[in-house]
């Protein structure tokens, strides 16, 4: 069975209030050094030094969350959202492939 593991809510508070699901990105302890991950750690409000995957995106149902742990500060975010730019290809020149084909759910 998993167990319940962190993550960082990337809806802005309105649409997380109207919407069913949020788009959450994985913590891990997993520290990589790569342009879609954001280090974080107790100074962030979480008790050991992690990384935030903006490359795996999830869409999770409110639901599905158990509490809050802390509240990132604005500069913190704004790094988040730079990783996240690069992780979907949003650096001005737009995506790389706006329309792909996905298989149909079995």
């Amino acid at each position: 069975m998993d167990k319940p593991r962190p993550a960082v809510i990337m809806h802005r508070d309105f649409a997380g209030r109207v919407l069913n699901s949020v788009l959450v990105a994985p913590l891990t302890t997993t520290i990589r050094d790569i342009p879609t991950a954001v280090r974080l750690g107790p100074d962030d409000g979480i008790d050991r030094d992690c990384i935030a995957a903006l490359d795996t995106l999830t869409l999770l149902r409110k639901d599905r969350l158990l509490h809050r742990i802390g509240q990132l500060r604005p500069e913190r975010m704004s790094e988040l959202c730079q990783a996240l730019a690069i992780a979907v290809s949003c650096s001005g020149d737009g995506p790389t492939s706006a329309f792909p084909q996905i298989p149909a759910p079995r």
